[in-house]
Parts: structure tokens; sequence; C-alpha cells
């Protein structure tokens, strides 16, 4: 039995190893989070149905070469890249815009991805969907979206189909780039649902706009209607396997 003497040291000391321990603990939180530099440049993709992208390796590359970090989901993953990123912010693990690409179901997946960031007050950069079959709607906290994708005569099936997107607000960006309707992209005619994000052009494009303002610096878009009103598409070319902008502000 303790003595009442000895009780009372006893007692801080058991009290100061306590607070030393929880102490610690948070301090080998908050070094966890400290040690690791700030990621600026990642890249989030989606990949589309029961992971569908064949060559996404290439994408993969292109965004590797250009100097991205890319951090690959499937659709199913979705929640927790959005988890992944909040926390990787909240720990000072991540910086910089937020880039989000998806494709197919990924395209829907990179939308809903999104609008789970807005109760969160992050902003979203850039937003580039390929081939999103939804018809979604963009949240207001989506800074640019650039939406490929190819009209075509089985688009009354709801799957294996690109579609227009909309916005929530005139704030956001957006263009819908069809290339079944635009001159310029002619050639991307001979994709399908199932190989447009395979497609050279498609994928330089994409790399190139992350970063790129050349086609959100048109500000004659029309008034708004929060509908699928979007700014004019810039020719955009490809040279030496990178996509460049066109001074013209309107297709050719």
């Amino acid at each position: 039995m303790i003595s009442p003497t000895t009780r009372t040291p006893f007692i801080i000391l058991t009290f100061g190893l306590a607070i030393s321990a929880t102490t610690n603990l948070a301090d080998a939180g908050n070094t966890a989070c400290q040690l690791r530099r700030p990621v600026c440049n990642r890249v989030y993709v989606i990949r589309g149905a029961a992971g569908w992208w064949p060559k996404i390796h290439t994408m993969i590359d292109r965004l590797k070469r250009a100097g991205y970090e890319p951090d690959v989901y499937l659709f199913a993953q979705v929640n927790h890249a959005v988890d992944n990123l909040i926390e990787r912010r909240r720990c000072g693990e991540e910086a910089g815009p937020v880039r989000i690409i998806g494709y197919s179901l990924g395209g829907h997946g990179a939308y809903n991805m999104a609008m789970q960031l807005k109760p969160y007050g992050i902003c979203v950069d850039r937003l580039l969907l390929i081939e999103c079959f939804s018809n979604p709607t963009i949240t207001s906290n989506v800074r640019c979206c650039l939406n490929i994708y190819e009209t075509r005569s089985t688009d009354n099936w709801l799957i294996f189909r690109g579609t227009p997107v909309q916005r929530e607000s005139c704030r956001t960006h957006l263009v819908n780039l069809n290339v079944a309707t635009h001159p310029g992209w002619r050639k991307q005619r001979d994709c399908n649902h199932f190989t447009m994000a395979d497609s050279d052009r498609v994928q330089n494009t994409v790399v190139h706009l992350l970063s790129c303002n050349c086609i959100w610096r048109h500000q004659h878009a029309p008034s708004c209607s929060h509908h699928a009103s979007t700014v004019q598409v810039p020719k955009v070319t490809q040279v030496s396997g990178q996509a460049e902008e066109s001074d013209s502000s309107s297709p050719e």
C-alpha cells in the first residue's frame, strides 16, 4: 500500500508521464506531416468503368514528362481520392492548384470528386473530362472545365457515349469540345467512346491545358443562363507532340 507521503509524488509522476506521452504522439503526428515536402504538381486521374483506359500508361508518361505527379484511381475509389486530397492539404503534404482528369465513367467520377470538394471550400483549378456520359452540371468551385466528347447516333444509350456538360456558375470557364462538329478535329472522328482517351491529340491537349491559359483567357462568353453556354474554342494544333494554341479565339 502506498503511504500518504509517497502518494502525491507518485500521482504527479503518473500525470506527467501521461501528458508527455500525449504530447509525443501529437508531435509525432505533426512531424509525419511536416517531414514531407509539399507536392505542388499532383494530378488526380480517374479511370473508366472497371478501370478501362487501355493506353493510360501513355497519358501517365505524358504527365510525368510535363512535370506532373499523376495519382490514378478507379471510379469506385473516388471517395478515397477525395479523402486523400483533403488530408494531404490539411497536413501540408499537397499544395498548388487542384487538377482532375476523368475518362468515361471516370469523367463522372472526376465531376463527383469536384462536387465533394465544394463544401470544404476547395477550388478545382482544372477539371478535364473525356467522353463524360452523364450530362453533369459542373459545380461553382471549378475554375476551368474542358469537356472533350463526340455526338453519335448511339447517344440514346445511357452509357458508352459522350455528352456536353453544364455549369452551375458563370464564373466557371467552360468549353464543350464536340469533335463531331469541330472542323479542326475531323481526324478524331475515327475514334469512338472506347478509344477517344487513347488518342495522341486528345492526351496532348489535356496535358497541355492543365496549366496553359490559352482557352480560358477569352472572356467574351455569352451571358450566363446556367446551361451549356461555353466560351469559344480556339484552334489547338499538335506540333512535335505538343499541343499549341492558335491566335484565333474561334473554331477553324
